[in-house]
């Protein structure tokens, strides 16, 4: 409740009325600190399959003298309550005396979405019987029987039973026609044979037994070990010295080796930053010495041929882009402007000193190390005939006729760059 209502009087223990399709779980009593009036506000739930509709009370309310103040009916309408569903907790019904501190509930009538209707007649209702919650020390069984039935309880109750209602494990007063409790769903027969205080303790009295005797089982089984293991470690232990040196020696040279075979795979695979590492713990075994100082040219070799690799895709997309700028131009009929502006800007100056890069990349193909990497430097060769292609192409910009033509031209070359750039990397890799 929100701070604008002030708690006077608070029920967790209604009265239970084994007929009524309903039952009150709890109810308060507040002040409204805005009116000044007393409300009340119930917790009902549905103990019947059937839907409700409607609810019917009568209230009658008195003061801290015990004098009736008010007798009152007050309705719940417009319900659509299924079975074990909570309701109520959302109407707060007005009182009508604010000094009324106490208030008796009886449930009238109870009408069904069927428009059957169930009316209290009798008007009989009981005190509850008071919980008592199971032993600490049985609750382990309890509560290993009742997650065996799919029951989730946070807490367990011995269940009873008098002449008007039982109480279940879950602590759910229930009629006793109903065979199962309405909301946890143990049944009763259940619930009294096997939750009752003397079943419980012969469950932890033969639970102890059955420990006490595994208990002495692996005590036995331990015992019958040692014995075999004395037996066995008279005899072995000479012989578990002279395998210990043997396999010592034998796994020393068993690592070196499988280390070396890792080694010689990931220099095959180009895997030479793994193939160095390997090969250098290795130190004088076998030829690791060689294969280091080969893993090392080599690794140098691919970086070398990623690096022109790189260059060229760069200066081919770069290129590209520059063309492509061109075109989008040459489309509104700016060419001669355009080009006048590039030559003013000193743009093809530019070009041709960016163009001058690639000796550089050039003359670190012609000193690789090995001859590993034919493969990769053809490929390199092939993309640097691309580039040079599109390098002539693009500084002889297009005639007035064929402008689409000229940026169609120019993006075949430069997706030949890419394809020849893929290719370098699936090699590598």
């Amino acid at each position: 409740m929100s701070e604008r209502y002030k708690q006077v009087k608070l029920y967790e223990n209604f009265k239970f009325c084994p007929t009524s399709p309903i039952d009150i779980l709890k109810g308060a009593i507040y002040i409204d600190n805005v009116t000044n009036k007393a409300i009340f506000q119930l917790k009902f739930i549905n103990m019947q399959v059937k839907h409700i509709k409607a609810v019917y009370i009568q209230i009658k309310g008195s003061n801290d003298l015990g004098e009736e103040i008010e007798n009152k009916e007050y309705a719940y309408l417009d319900l659509n309550i299924g079975k074990g569903q909570e309701f109520g907790t959302d109407n707060l019904k007005e009182l009508n005396d604010n000094t009324i501190r106490n208030i008796k509930v009886t449930i009238n009538k109870v009408i069904y979405e069927d428009n059957t209707i169930w009316e209290n007649k009798e008007n009989i209702s009981y005190d509850r019987t008071p919980l008592n919650e199971i032993d600490n020390n049985l609750s382990f069984f309890a509560n290993k029987k009742a997650v065996a039935q799919g029951l989730q309880l946070n807490n367990i109750y011995y269940p009873t039973e008098n002449q008007n209602y039982w109480t279940c494990i879950c602590g759910t007063s229930n009629s006793n026609s109903n065979d199962k409790c309405y909301r946890c769903g143990c049944s009763k027969d259940i619930a009294f044979n096997q939750y009752n205080k003397n079943q419980l303790q012969k469950d932890l009295t033969v639970y102890k037994e059955q420990e006490q005797e595994k208990q002495k089982q692996k005590q036995e089984i331990k015992k019958q070990k040692l014995k075999k293991i004395k037996k066995i470690t008279i005899i072995c232990i000479p012989i578990v010295i002279i395998s210990v040196i043997l396999l010592y020696f034998f796994n020393v040279e068993s690592a070196k080796s499988i280390k070396y075979k890792n080694a010689i795979e990931n220099y095959n695979n180009k895997d030479f930053d793994e193939a160095i590492e390997l090969f250098t713990e290795l130190g004088d075994y076998k030829d690791s010495k060689t294969y280091t100082e080969k893993s090392n040219n080599e690794k140098s070799d691919i970086e070398t041929i990623k690096k022109c690799a790189k260059y060229y895709n760069e200066q081919g997309e770069y290129f590209y882009e520059e063309c492509e700028k061109l075109g989008k131009q040459i489309q509104y009929n700016q060419v001669e402007q355009y080009i006048s502006q590039l030559r003013a800007n000193g743009y093809y100056d530019i070009i041709k000193i960016t163009f001058s890069l690639r000796e550089t990349y050039l003359k670190y193909l012609d000193e690789l190390k090995t001859n590993k990497f034919d493969d990769e430097k053809e490929i390199i060769l092939k993309m640097d005939g691309k580039y040079q292609e599109l390098y002539n192409f693009y500084v002889e910009y297009p005639k007035e006729d064929n402008y689409t033509d000229y940026v169609n031209e120019a993006y075949r070359i430069y997706k030949e760059i890419v394809n020849y750039n893929e290719q370098i990397k699936q090699q590598l890799d």
